[in-house]
C-alpha cells in the first residue's frame, strides 16, 4: 500500500546529501526519530509496522537504500497500534487518575497520552499523561494523571515503589545507594546464587518511580550491575533487562483527607528461570569436580561418557567432553538427514578426544570421518578412542592446523588427498575463550584442561575467522572441500557469540545460516551453515520466466 490516505504526519525528515546511500533501517535510528519514539527499538518497530514511510510508501524493505531528497515520515497511529499489540492492563480508573501495568517490551513515547477509552495516543488535550518515564525493557505500573488535575503534585510527591532486580554481585546485607538527586536507593538482598563467573543476587530496591530511568546507572556506580541478556535471538525467553516493578504506592486527596492506593505484580517468570538454570548448572558442576584440588572426576576416572559412548581423557591433553556439545552431534544428524549420499564424509576440525566425530560415526554406520588437531597428545587419545570403539578403519587422524587447509605445503599429503575428495559435513568446536576470559573460567578448567583446547589468541572469534577464510581459499583454488549443494558447516559457539559467528561465516565464507540449536539450558550452542548459492544465468532467467 502506498500513500498516507487520511493519516496525519507527525514527523518528516528529508534525507540530506551526507546520508545518501544509507539503509533506511539505519537512518531511522537518528535522534530525530528517537526523540519522538523513545528508543532505537521503537524506531525499528515503527518501520516494521509501516508507520515510518518512505516518499509516501509504507512497508518498505528495511535494507532499502536512501537517496538525497527522500522523505522519511512518521505517521499517526503508531502508539495506538502498539497499545493493541501489548494490551496495557488497567488496574485503576477514576475521573482524573488511571493506573496501568506496562509489560516489558512496550515502548511508550515521551509525549504519549492515554484517552478516556484507554487508547495510547500522541499528546492529546485533556488526556492522561504518565508521571514518570519507564524504559522499554522494564515491566512497571504507570500512573497516568489527567492534564490540569489539581491532585497531580500531591500524587507525585507520595509515590513509592519496590523494584525487583537480578544483579551480578554477592550482596549479603542491605545497602543504601545514592540516587541522582540526593535521594537514596535502599537495596535489600533476598537470595544469592553462585554462577560460573560469580554470583547472581536477587534484590528489592525501594525508590521513587521518578528515579527508575536512573536506577541502572546509579547502581552501576556502586559496583552493582543489573543483569541484561542481549545479543541473542529477539524472542529468547531469557532476553531483556532483569529489573521489574514489584509494587507501587501513592496517595490521593489532600493533607486533610487522603486515600492510600497499593498495587502489586508478581516477579517475572524469566527471573525464576534464570535462577533455576544457574542452580541446576552448579549442582551438576559440583558432582563433576573433586573439591580438594578441583580435579574434574573425568580425569580421575580416565574416562568421560559422551552421547552414550565412553571416551578416554587425560588432563592437559584433551578437554573433558561437555554434555552441551551433544547438541552439536544432534545438529549434525539433522543436517545430514537432508544429504542424499551412500557414504557421507565428515571432517572434524580440532578433534580433541575425537568425541564428536566418533559419536557421529557410531550413529552413521556408513559414514567415513577425517579428523585433525594440532596436538599430538590429543591425536593419540583420539586414535585410542577409535580403536576401543572399533572405528579405526572408518576414521583417519592427521596433525594439521585448521587455519591452513588451503596451504598445500603446510598439511600432510594424505590429508591433502582427503580434502580434494570433499566432505558432506564439516564440524568444529573451536577454542572460543579469549585470554581475557580466563579469569572467568572455573579453577578446574584453568588448572587441568589444555590451554590450546580452550583459549584462542587474537580474540574470541579468531578461530572462526581462520576456518572460514581457509574454507573460502580452498574453494577459490578449486578444492571443493564442501561438496554438493547441501554441504554443511556446523560450529559450536559460546552462549553469547552466535550473532558474531553468523556474521563471520556470511561475510568471509559466503555461507548462510540454516539453523540455530540450543542446549539443554536453552542457550545458543551451535550454528548450521550451508553455501549461499547464486543461480547460474540460465537458472536465473528460468526463475524469472516462471
Amino acid at each position: 500500500m502506498s500513500g498516507l490516505t487520511s493519516q496525519g504526519v507527525r514527523l518528516k525528515v528529508v534525507v540530506s546529501d551526507s546520508y545518501e546511500g544509507y539503509r533506511i533501517n539505519k537512518f531511522v535510528l537518528l535522534d530525530e526519530f528517537r526523540r519522538v519514539l523513545g528508543s532505537r527499538s521503537s524506531s525499528l518497530d515503527a518501520l516494521k509496522l509501516g508507520f515510518l514511510v518512505l516518499n509516501g510508501e509504507r512497508n518498505v524493505e528495511p535494507t532499502r537504500l536512501l537517496k538525497a531528497g527522500d522523505r522519511v515520515e512518521l505517521i499517526e497511529g503508531y502508539q495506538s497500534c502498539l497499545g493493541a499489540m501489548f494490551k496495557l492492563e488497567r488496574r485503576m480508573s477514576t475521573e482524573n487518575i488511571k493506573v496501568f501495568w506496562k509489560p516489558p517490551g512496550f515502548p511508550l513515547a515521551p509525549d504519549a497520552t492515554v484517552t478516556e477509552n484507554d487508547e495510547v495516543r500522541p499528546r492529546t488535550e485533556g488526556a492522561f499523561t504518565s508521571l514518570y518515564r519507564v524504559n522499554r525493557g522494564v515491566g512497571a505500573f504507570l500512573v497516568m494523571v489527567r492534564d490540569g488535575c489539581p491532585e497531580r503534585e500531591y500524587v507525585q510527591q507520595s509515590l513509592s515503589t519496590v523494584m525487583r532486580a537480578l544483579v551480578d554481585s554477592k550482596i549479603t546485607s542491605s545497602v543504601s545507594i545514592p540516587a541522582y538527586d540526593g535521594r537514596v536507593y535502599e537495596v535489600s538482598p533476598l537470595t544469592s546464587t553462585k554462577t560460573g563467573t560469580g554470583y547472581v543476587t536477587t534484590v528489592d530496591v525501594e525508590c521513587n518511580p521518578l528515579d527508575i530511568s536512573y536506577l541502572k546507572d546509579s547502581l552501576a556506580k556502586a559496583g552493582i550491575n543489573i543483569l541484561t541478556k542481549s545479543g541473542g535471538r529477539r524472542r529468547s525467553p531469557l532476553k531483556g533487562t532483569y529489573v521489574s516493578m514489584l509494587s507501587l504506592r501513592f496517595s490521593t486527596g489532600n493533607d486533610d483527607r487522603t486515600r492510600e492506593h497499593a498495587f502489586h505484580n508478581e516477579e517475572p517468570e524469566k527471573f525464576k528461570a534464570l535462577r533455576k538454570r544457574e542452580e541446576k548448572f552448579q549442582a551438576q558442576k559440583s558432582t563433576s569436580v573433586r573439591h580438594e584440588d578441583d580435579m574434574p572426576l573425568a580425569y580421575l576416572r580416565g574416562t568421560q561418557e559422551f552421547d552414550g559412548l565412553s571416551f578416554l581423557v587425560e588432563k592437559q591433553s584433551v578437554i573433558v567432553p561437555r554434555k552441551a556439545t551433544e547438541t552439536v552431534v544432534h545438529a549434525c544428524m539433522n543436517a545430514l538427514g537432508d544429504v542424499v549420499v551412500d557414504r557421507p564424509r565428515i571432517l572434524d576440525l580440532g578433534t580433541g578426544s575425537g568425541n564428536i566425530i566418533l559419536a557421529l560415526l557410531n550413529r552413521l554406520p556408513a559414514a567415513f570421518g577425517v579428523a585433525l588437531d594440532l596436538s599430538t597428545d590429543a591425536l593419540k587419545i583420539a586414535s585410542s578412542n577409535a580403536d576401543s570403539l572399533k572405528m579405526s578403519d572408518r576414521c583417519s587422524f592427521h596433525e594439521a592446523d585448521f587455519a591452513k587447509l588451503h596451504e598445500s605445503d603446510k598439511i600432510p599429503s594424505e590429508l591433502r588427498n582427503e580434502l580434494r575428495r570433499g566432505f558432506d559435513l564439516i564440524v568444529c568446536n573451536p577454542p572460543y575463550y579469549s585470554a581475557e576470559d580466563q579469569k572467568h573460567m572455573s579453577t578446574s578448567s584453568r588448572k587441568h584442561e589444555p590451554f590450546m583446547g580452550l583459549i584462542t589468541n587474537g580474540g574470541s572469534y579468531k578461530c572462526y575467522e581462520d576456518i572460514c577464510r581457509s574454507i573460502r581459499e580452498c574453494q577459490n583454488s578449486g578444492i571443493e572441500i564442501l561438496r554438493g549443494q547441501r554441504g554443511c558447516l556446523i560450529f559450536e559457539v559460546s552462549s553469547r557469540g552466535a550473532h558474531e559467528v553468523q556474521e563471520i561465516c556470511e561475510s568471509i565464507a559466503d555461507m548462510k545460516l540454516e539453523s540455530l540449536s540450543k542446549d539443554s539450558y536453552n542457550l545458543d550452542r551451535c550454528l548450521t551453515f550451508v553455501p549461499n548459492l547464486k543461480p547460474s544465468e540460465p537458472e536465473a532467467i528460468n526463475n524469472l520466466q516462471n
